[in-house]
């Protein structure tokens, strides 16, 4: 839950927040990943 709360506050700095903007956080669960995850983690 700390992650959502972390995102909310972020989304609150939108300058069209509350009154003009919409946000849709959607979860999920990623099912392919790239072999080159772990080189491209660093950047």
């Amino acid at each position: 839950m700390e992650n959502r709360e972390a995102l909310q506050k972020i989304l609150e700095e939108d300058c069209y927040y509350p009154n003009f903007a919409t946000h849709e956080v959607r979860e999920f669960s990623p099912k392919l990943v790239s072999e080159r995850i772990v080189e491209l983690a660093g950047r």
